[in-house]
C-alpha cells in the first residue's frame, strides 16, 4: 500500500477517479484544480492544472483511459486528455 500526501498548500480533494490499470489516481480539488499522482511511488506525476474556477464535483474516464471529463460547480464540463 502506497500513502498519498496531498501537500497543504493544495485545496481539499473533492472527487477522484483510478486511471488505467490503477497505476495513477487524478483527484479534482475544491479549488479546481486536478493533479495526477502515481499509485506505486505515492508521488505527483503532473503539475497541477487549473481547469475550473470552482470546486470539482466529478470525474470520469472514458474506458479505453484516454479522456477525462470534469464537472464543477462554475457549472462548467470540460473534456481533455488524461495524461
Amino acid at each position: 500500500m502506497v500513502k498519498i500526501t496531498i501537500p497543504r498548500t493544495q485545496s481539499k480533494i473533492t472527487a477522484a477517479v483510478w486511471g488505467a490499470l490503477d497505476e495513477f489516481l487524478i483527484f479534482g480539488h475544491e479549488g479546481g484544480e486536478l493533479t495526477q499522482w502515481d499509485t506505486n511511488s505515492g508521488e505527483q506525476v503532473t503539475a497541477k492544472y487549473d481547469g475550473h474556477k470552482n470546486r470539482i464535483h466529478d470525474l470520469q474516464l472514458s474506458k479505453d483511459g484516454t479522456m477525462l471529463i470534469t464537472s464543477s460547480k462554475d457549472t462548467t464540463s470540460k473534456v481533455s486528455g488524461s495524461t
